[in-house]
């Protein structure tokens, strides 16, 4: 089998996720930066065909396949358990998004705080804007009519994720494993995501130099102080994301 490729986008939890399928089933491929945004705050667009997956689950199945050990990431018998986990970490990341977007469209430093450092003038200005337009159409992609209850249910599901890691032995998800699955790298990848709003803010002064608008002395510090709703989750993050791995393997990183 020729050396398989990953096209990742290096802050993506999606890209976490299938860099981490690959390394969990044993798998030796190259790495190479998808350079769809400048930012890497977009998105993938569907390119499927000449051998190429797109899907992560796709991705992570393969890997499952092609490994020393099939069946570990995706056992057979618990592939409901698999599945339930996997939609409790799409529903954490899209409540992160939209989160994430409205907070950005509301606080300037938000937006300075995804652009690459030297950017200065007019190149400056439409960075900002082109980061606004992407804030904007990820709010309308993932809005929800009833947030509260979206909010609800990622909580629900991270308290039922904090319970089954306390019950077994090796802090996974499914009772009686004893291997890392795909349930647990989905679920941590988009914890780690998560916890990213903990990120510093620029200073008022620095985020209002190029034209951007000033800040009160009053403003958040953190991203996180901007959506509350992720800050609560943050903490049970913080206190878990490692256990995880705690079956022998480090937390991986792009």
């Amino acid at each position: 089998m020729s050396q398989p490729e990953l096209f990742y986008l290096p802050p993506s939890p999606f890209s976490w996720r299938a860099k981490w399928a690959l390394d969990a089933a044993g798998i030796s491929y190259k790495c190479s930066p998808y350079g769809f945004s400048p930012f890497y705050l977009g998105e993938l667009p569907d390119q499927a065909g000449g051998g190429l997956l797109t899907d992560l689950t796709d991705i992570a199945r393969w890997a499952d396949a092609h490994s020393s050990s099939p069946g570990q990431l995706f056992p057979a018998d618990r592939l409901k358990e698999v599945d339930r986990w996997l939609q409790a970490a799409d529903a954490l990341l899209s409540l992160f998004r939209r989160e994430m977007a409205v907070a950005g469209l509301k606080e300037p430093r938000i937006v300075d705080s995804m652009l690459p450092p030297g950017l200065s003038g007019l190149s400056l200005v439409v960075a900002r804007y082109s980061v606004r337009c992407i804030f904007q159409r990820l709010a309308t992609k993932y809005k929800q009519d009833d947030a509260a209850a979206q909010a609800d249910q990622v909580a629900g599901d991270l308290a039922a994720a904090a319970a089954a890691i306390a019950a077994h032995p090796a802090k996974l998800l499914l009772p009686g494993s004893s291997r890392l699955t795909y349930a647990e790298i989905a679920l941590a990848s988009a914890m780690n995501k998560a916890a990213e709003v903990n990120k510093p803010l620029l200073p008022a002064a620095a985020a209002a130099s190029g034209g951007g608008a000033a800040v009160s002395a009053a403003a958040p510090e953190t991203m996180a102080d901007c959506m509350p709703v992720v800050q609560q989750l943050l903490q049970w993050a913080r206190d878990t994301a490692q256990q995880h791995w705690a079956a022998g393997a480090s937390m991986p990183s792009l």
